[in-house]
């Protein structure tokens, strides 16, 4: 009786054995999908971490247009002034029409 006890133990840690190699198998086969976005993480972080390593490439990179196009920098600075005040003023209009407060508040008593 303790004999077939053990050889039941024996089969089933087999079978538990092959079931552990079949999933194990199973989760590479579907992380390989993920193998390449991973990747690019990984090239996104290494790029930030020598970026912060190097701070003074980002500054020359910020600088660069500035001096070599002052104009057009300008020209788009006061572009980005100016929709940002577009922007601004909608909002102060929506506002003041309700078209902003959350639909709770549209329908309560005033």
């Amino acid at each position: 009786m303790f004999h077939d006890q053990q050889l039941e133990l024996v089969r089933r840690q087999t079978e538990l054995v092959a079931r552990s190699r079949e999933l194990r198998a199973s989760f590479a086969q579907d992380a390989a999908v993920l193998e390449r976005p991973f990747a690019v993480a990984d090239r996104i972080g290494d790029g930030w971490r020598w970026l912060m390593a190097n701070p003074h490439w980002l500054l020359i990179g910020l600088a660069a247009p500035v001096l070599l196009r002052p104009r057009k920098i300008a020209g788009l600075a006061a572009k980005a002034f100016a929709y940002w005040r577009v922007w601004r003023r909608a909002q102060r209009i929506a506002g003041l029409l309700g078209l902003l407060s959350s639909p709770g508040n549209r329908w309560r008593a005033r």
